[in-house]
């Protein structure tokens, strides 16, 4: 069973490898609206970890208050894309 999964987890290896090769042969030649898929296939070759599609992410008010300067933000998201900063000095 250890040969098996060895083996299995071998190949995935090897075909994960070869589609990050592909990626970054058509690096150049694909459109990206932003960086992050290009950022996440550099990022790929050196280890696992995803990059956070932080502005895909949010998408629920944030409020934040620092005390005592009265600063008030308001922080809301309206679409994927945009974001918004609504600031109230008191």
């Amino acid at each position: 069973m250890h040969n098996r999964l060895s083996k299995q987890v071998e190949e995935c290896s090897t075909q994960i490898e070869e589609e990050i090769y592909q990626r970054l042969r058509n690096i150049n030649t694909e459109a990206h609206q932003d960086n992050q898929e290009v950022l996440q296939l550099l990022f790929s070759l050196h280890d696992d970890l995803l990059l956070q599609q932080y502005s895909r992410q949010v998408q629920k008010r944030t409020f934040l208050f620092l005390f005592p300067f009265s600063f008030f933000m308001l922080l809301q998201q309206y679409s994927f894309d945009s974001i918004f900063f609504i600031i109230k000095w008191q």
